[in-house]
């Protein structure tokens, strides 16, 4: 029986330092690749959904990558859940912009997660962009309105009350 746990808990480590790797990797390469492209437009992994810019030719074959990277380790929920656990633990260490860079790859696997949308609107409410946060917040609710429905009240309210 223990050998079974051990077994496990090694696989888990393997992919979970796959992950780790990617990650790096991808920083690394996000720092690195698109500054030599004019097309391509810098820091938009540190706004919601990359900002809504229309992405260069490396950005997507970045993306591509990663996708298909991801694929290859986990399923798209597993993959998805962790870089969300992840945006979370970097947005309470206080390092906003490696949590946005978590959740924006978070919403490159799965853009109908509820929990990606709140960490944006999360993210935006620290940095005082209370206005900006609204919409992803309603987007959160709407996706799975059965986890955020007691905080749709608390959303009213704050939209009295800011505006």
């Amino acid at each position: 029986m223990p050998f079974l746990f051990l077994n496990n808990y090694l696989r888990y480590m393997t992919k979970y330092i796959s992950v780790t790797l990617l990650i790096y990797t991808t920083i690394a390469l996000l720092t690195t690749s698109c500054a030599h492209s004019q097309d391509c437009v810098d820091g938009i992994n540190k706004l919601p959904m990359y900002g809504g810019v229309k992405k260069c030719k490396e950005q997507l074959e970045f993306d591509r990558k990663f996708i298909a990277e991801e694929d290859k380790l986990l399923s798209r929920k597993e993959s998805t859940a962790h870089f969300v656990k992840r945006g979370w633990e970097y947005l309470y260490a206080k390092k906003p912009d490696t949590a946005m860079m978590r959740f924006n790859q978070a919403w490159l696997l799965d853009s109908l997660n509820a929990d990606i949308y709140w960490g944006f609107a999360d993210l935006l409410g620290m940095q005082g962009k209370f206005k900006e946060s609204l919409p992803f917040f309603e987007r959160s609710i709407k996706l799975n309105p059965k986890k955020y429905k007691s905080f749709a009240g608390c959303l009213n309210k704050l939209w009295e009350c800011v505006f």
